[in-house]
């Protein structure tokens, strides 16, 4: 995993190809939320932007953070919102 440059997010959206960038985690409740933000093209004049967080329930055995609990059982994946591309 690393981080993304500005040059690596334009070349993949322009490429109409969707990005993730882990984001510093924080604490609720003495809990490890692990944060995530996820650009996605939704039609071709628009995209996705998602901001999800989720509780660090992994094991060294189990570390896919798409199955890890919501923080918000109400946005089981993140909060989430649209742009249009002019």
């Amino acid at each position: 995993m690393r981080y993304l440059i500005d040059l690596d997010v334009t070349t993949n959206l322009a490429a109409g190809r969707d990005i993730e960038q882990l984001l510093p985690e924080r604490y609720e409740m003495d809990q490890l939320v692990i944060r995530y933000v996820s650009i996605e093209r939704n039609k071709p004049s628009s995209w996705r932007v998602r901001l999800c967080e989720v509780l660090d329930n992994g094991t060294p055995g189990f570390i896919d953070v798409y199955e890890f609990e919501p923080v918000d059982p109400d946005l089981p994946f993140g909060d989430e919102w649209m742009f249009d591309s002019h």
